[in-house]
């Protein structure tokens, strides 16, 4: 699963934005996706780097189905965490990864008053 995340999903990016990718794989998957995920990127030029940072990709956050959970790294009252997630937009959702990931993360944030954006979020 491939989610875009802060300012672009939250429709504040200016012209100097990056595009920031969250990517979800199977446990057991994680480094190779990544490592391929980054050579790809790489290869195609399209990966942030110090000097070119506008539009580019950031490969900044990888995790895997188990550890959909973010309470564990959250700082305490933490509402950045909260919108962060709120407004991630998946591009490519596989066996409803998008509902699984805000289930497991229901229990210590309620996005219930925010269908509306969900909404617009799987669309």
């Amino acid at each position: 699963m491939v989610w875009i995340g802060n300012s672009i999903s939250m429709n504040s990016a200016t012209v100097d934005s990056d595009i920031d990718l969250l990517i979800v794989s199977d446990q057991h998957r994680m480094w190779l996706v990544r490592i391929l995920c980054t050579h790809i990127f790489q290869f195609l030029r399209v990966r942030k780097t110090w000097k070119k940072h506008a539009w580019r990709m950031c490969l900044s956050f990888f995790c895997t189905l188990k550890w959909l959970n973010f309470w564990d790294f959250s700082l305490e009252k933490d509402p950045y965490l909260y919108f962060w997630i709120l407004y991630f937009k998946p591009l490519l959702d596989y066996n409803n990864t998008y509902e699984l990931f805000l289930k497991e993360n229901s229990f210590w944030s309620d996005f219930s008053e925010f269908d509306s954006i969900i909404k617009k979020n799987k669309s």
